[in-house]
């Protein structure tokens, strides 16, 4: 039995024993300050990363989710414990295709995985995309597995941006595959990357380079050559290939001829990026049309210079027996062999001259205009005092103004220059205006005359009445050849319709311009113009 001497400690020992426990309680308390800033690194880690920090069973059942799940998937952590991985979300094959699939094979193999992606909900129901990796945890005694460590990661708005960059990518494919033009893109290395279906259509055998985006523009204009120059030498295609790849580079476009008879317009373009944007468009109608439209062209051109022809010559022949008919009439009328038997005759006679001279004024007419539109109407020119033809002219339709009721006044302004023209041309042009002037005119009406100097020094003569004017569709109507606008007035007095045609040819033939305004019931003004380089200054 131990006696108390056997159970003493020596006050060395004591001291040491003392030793030991306070160094045990050093230890302690620096494992647990070692634990406290671990785990406080850790809550630092959870707060300030965008991830979500989860822990798992070997089932896949959370036992941890960080706060960071709060944000992510708007449930408390605390919620998601106890909840399956397989029924908060599916595994997905590819965000893209959003084909579902189960879990990946890394997690049967029990081994590392990342960036799986996983298609959860938000508490308010929007989809979310995540991208999960995990490692797998072992216990440190048993070794046995026990679940996945790992991170969540959203990626919603990166898929979002994706799906929209597919979508439009797409429409734009189906936009440039809906258009009637053939499209291709080239990049700056002027390789193929991409051309619609439309292009490959237009481009015949060489179709298949354009199947396969790298095709090299050399490549197409090499095909295209011998294509469309088969059985020219080397030294020929290669002269052929370097005129269209200058053409392309330079961003000009051509007019080729294709395969199949067609025509196609081909247009290359350079973006700021450098890429070429080539455009081709059948135009292979367009081109027949303009084809047919020259050969139409053409084919009228001839018919009215085979019609002015004949009127010159038609006009020439019927003139020489008018004259005779007028002259010999005349002789009749004046009797200067005699007497005429019965009074009778007189009046045939009269009737014969009025005809014959009015006819013979249609055919100079008619002959005048196809001069002019032949190009071989000739002046003799001179030194024109324009008062004294006015007078001229009003002298000439005096009479019918006054069976008609109308008044003509002048309005010229004094000391005008001298107009270097035809006398006998501006005349025929003052008389044909006071003509249809008094025409138009009814009873109690005013026909003006006005000569005067513009501004610019232009010599303006011109005529106002208030007579029954005209719409736009009649005064293009009375510019053209026997046009002649139908009224009650037009009606009572003879008439071709080349007046006011052959007026403008007149005119146009002294360097001028004849400008009609007019109205209806509210009068017509013609304003012919003379540049300043025909007045002479005395």
């Amino acid at each position: 039995m131990a006696t108390d001497a056997d159970i003493m400690i020596s006050p060395q020992e004591e001291l040491s024993a003392r030793a030991d426990i306070n160094t045990e309680d050093n230890a302690q308390d620096r494992l647990k300050r070692t634990a406290s800033a671990a785990l406080a690194r850790l809550s630092d880690v959870e707060r300030l990363v965008s991830d979500m920090l989860w822990e798992c069973d070997p089932e896949l059942t959370l036992t941890y989710a960080s706060a960071r799940s709060t944000h992510l998937l708007g449930c408390h952590p605390l919620a998601l414990r106890g909840q399956s991985l397989l029924m908060i979300g599916e595994f997905q094959a590819d965000f893209a295709s959003e084909q579902r699939c189960g879990p990946p094979e890394q997690i049967a193999r029990r081994v590392p995985f990342r960036d799986v992606p996983y298609l959860t909900r938000h508490r308010d129901g929007t989809s979310q995309f995540l991208l999960l990796s995990g490692l797998p945890v072992f216990d440190d005694e048993t070794q046995e597995f026990a679940g996945y460590r790992g991170t969540a990661r959203n990626v919603t708005a990166e898929v979002e941006a994706r799906r929209q960059e597919v979508q439009a990518r797409r429409q734009l494919i189906n936009a440039i595959e809906a258009i009637d033009d053939g499209f291709a893109l080239f990049n700056a290395d002027e390789t193929l990357v991409f051309a619609n279906s439309r292009i490959r259509e237009l481009s015949g055998s060489c179709s298949h380079l354009l199947t396969k985006p790298g095709t090299t523009l050399t490549e197409l204009a090499y095909a295209n050559a011998n294509t469309e120059f088969a059985g020219a030498g080397s030294v020929e295609i290669d002269r052929k290939v370097t005129d269209r790849l200058r053409q392309t580079r330079a961003g000009n476009f051509t007019l080729e001829r294709a395969e199949g008879n067609k025509w196609l317009r081909v247009t290359d373009k350079r973006t700021q990026a450098g890429d070429i944007v080539s455009i081709r468009t059948d135009i292979t109608n367009l081109v027949e049309r303009e084809t047919a439209l020259r050969v139409a062209k053409e084919d009228a051109e001839l018919a009215n210079r085979t019609k002015t022809e004949f009127l010159a010559n038609i006009s020439h022949e019927l003139r020489t027996p008018l004259n005779a008919i007028i002259g010999f009439g005349e002789v009749i009328h004046d009797e200067l062999f005699g007497a005429v038997g019965n009074p009778r005759y007189r009046q045939y006679i009269s009737d014969i001259l009025d005809s014959g001279r009015h006819l013979l004024g249609i055919i100079n007419d008619i002959l005048d205009v196809s001069k002019a539109e032949a190009g071989k109407l000739d002046l003799s020119e001179e030194s024109v005092h324009v008062p004294k033809v006015v007078e001229s002219a009003v002298r000439l339709v005096a009479e019918r103004a006054t069976q008609g009721e109308i008044k003509i006044s002048r309005n010229l302004a004094p000391d005008l220059p001298a107009l270097i023209a035809d006398s006998r041309k501006i005349k025929q042009i003052l008389l044909n205006l006071l003509s249809n002037a008094v025409k138009f005119t009814p009873p109690g009406g005013t026909v003006i005359v006005t000569a005067q100097l513009a501004e610019n020094g232009d010599l303006i003569i011109s005529t106002a009445d208030t007579g029954i004017g005209m719409t736009n569709d009649e005064i293009a109507l009375a510019l053209t050849p026997f046009g002649q606008v139908d009224s009650a007035l037009s009606r009572t007095h003879q008439g071709t319709g080349l007046g006011l045609p052959l007026c403008r040819a007149l005119v146009k033939l002294h360097d001028g311009t004849l400008v009609i305004d007019s109205k209806p019931n509210a009068g017509t003004d013609i304003r012919v113009t003379f540049p300043a380089k025909r007045l002479e200054f005395g």
